[in-house]
């Protein structure tokens, strides 16, 4: 995740929902254009993803489904049924976690019509073996 400054929530990443096939061709199209990292397979089996890293440590996560996940499996997953090809979610990066359970408390008290779910975590494993660790929580 991309690194901190002061008390406020920053961009983290932008998360782009491809097809498998194009998550695939990603590397061949785009690596001279832009630094790419490999990504890897999330922890829930179900999705892959791949990175390009901006200058100042935002990123936009290529994310697709494995072509073999059963479809009433892929339709429970939040963005299961979501159209590829368009952004499908965003992150911001918190300095601490303590810092969650205001701004979620602020959401609700603002009368916007949404709020945050608990937090749940997540991860997955690098290419190089990386165990990468997470918390998320979706509005």
């Amino acid at each position: 995740m991309s690194s901190q400054t002061g008390q406020y929530p920053t961009l983290d990443h932008i998360v782009i929902l491809v097809s498998h096939d194009t998550l695939l061709g990603l590397s061949d199209r785009l690596q001279n254009l832009f630094t790419l990292a490999p990504g890897g397979n999330h922890a829930d089996g179900m999705t892959a993803n791949k990175l390009v890293l901006l200058e100042d440590g935002v990123y936009i996560e290529f994310i697709a489904f494995f072509d073999n996940v059963d479809p009433n499996r892929r339709k429970k997953h939040r963005w299961g049924n979501l159209k590829e090809g368009t952004i499908v979610d965003w992150a911001f990066t918190l300095p601490s976690e303590d810092h969650f359970g205001p701004i979620r408390k602020r959401v609700l008290n603002a009368n916007a019509s949404l709020s945050y779910e608990e937090l749940v975590a997540g991860g997955r494993r690098r290419p190089d073996g990386a165990i990468l660790e997470w918390t998320v929580s979706a509005a």
